[in-house]
């Protein structure tokens, strides 16, 4: 019974995160926004729902995820902000630098990741 409600709890925030854009901060616990693939979406989802329990390092490897899906900048910026998070600063560094050496990558994106490096 317990893993039922578990499972449908899980599958009930999973469509509900689905559905919904992806909106992710800036400053200190702050991410940044994108237009993501339905796939990379459901990835964004779950990263965001780990990411507000605290599971910073699982919300991490999701944006990566979903970065590999949607390659926007935006998503291995949030993986970064979560490696940050999680402690994993060598991590963070590495996609923060990434971030701003990304051709085409928006000068929001890279103003920031600079500013965490």
């Amino acid at each position: 019974m317990r893993i039922t409600t578990k499972i449908t709890s899980l599958l009930l925030i999973f469509a509900f995160l689905a559905s919904t854009p992806a909106v992710v901060l800036g400053s200190q616990g702050q991410l940044l926004q994108a237009e993501p693939s339905k796939v990379a979406m459901q990835a964004i989802g779950l990263a965001k729902h780990y990411y507000a329990q605290g599971k910073f390092e699982k919300a991490a490897e999701l944006f990566m995820e979903a970065y590999k899906l949607d390659a926007r900048v935006e998503f291995m910026f949030n993986a970064a902000r979560a490696y940050q998070r999680a402690i994993k600063l060598t991590k963070a560094k590495e996609l923060f630098n990434r971030c701003v050496k990304t051709k085409g990558a928006s000068a929001v994106v890279k103003q920031k990741a600079s500013i965490y490096l």
